[in-house]
């Protein structure tokens, strides 16, 4: 199910990421005119949908987490991407690229803890013994 999901993700965020690169301007257009703003949502439709597809990654290992009962994975890679990875990341990038550098981060996050969280869900579903520490 998780595998099927995976491929659902992969296809429905390059599907959503196509829509975004041809139809921003028309997405746009509904919200606003303003030349500065325009620009703007034009930027952030052609960066961040790149990685949407992990973030949906995200957001179903995180309830596949909790669904099996641990909860602490869910919360890092919540808390880890908005606050270790994110907030760093899209500052930083901002500070070197302006607007765009926060976008970039805002991509970067998703796909670094969209990985991570791949790797974790095949490595948690793949049937290996876990270390236990007592």
């Amino acid at each position: 199910a998780l595998k099927l999901s995976f491929r659902f993700s992969w296809i429905w965020g390059m599907g959503v990421m196509v829509l975004m690169w041809v139809a921003a301007p028309l997405i746009i257009s509904v919200f606003t005119q303003d030349p500065q703003a325009t620009a703007a949502a034009k930027h952030y439709l052609y960066i961040v949908p790149v990685s949407l597809a992990l973030m949906c990654i995200i957001m179903m290992v995180s309830s596949m987490a909790n669904g099996i009962g641990e909860p602490m994975p869910a919360l890092v890679m919540t808390l880890g991407r908005l606050i270790v990875i994110f907030f760093p990341l899209a500052w930083g990038f901002s500070l070197w690229l302006g607007l765009d550098g926060s976008f970039r981060g805002t991509a970067f996050a998703n796909a670094i803890v969209g990985g991570g969280a791949l790797l974790w869900s095949q490595r948690k579903c793949s049937g290996a013994p876990e270390l236990v520490v007592v």
